[in-house]
């Protein structure tokens, strides 16, 4: 697999983004919960945002149409 991920295929690229969204959530929980930060309201939207990013990139990564009319719905 090449190292430039614009060019990883169409699966490896969601399900980066899947990890990268999961690993971004992970440490803001880590953080709340063991280091005593306190989220403000904003970070708690960006935790919403990031869990539907990551469970869009999850669907995409386990789906991965083939065709051009898969990949445009």
């Amino acid at each position: 697999m090449s190292p430039n991920p614009f060019r990883w295929p169409f699966r490896a690229q969601f399900l980066f983004g899947f990890l990268v969204c999961a690993g971004l959530l992970g440490f803001a929980l880590y953080s709340e919960h063991y280091l005593g930060l306190i989220p403000c309201p904003l970070c708690m939207f960006q935790r919403y945002a990031f869990v539907a990013l990551g469970i869009i990139c999850l669907i995409g990564g386990l789906h991965a149409p083939k065709g051009s009319l898969g990949r445009g719905l």
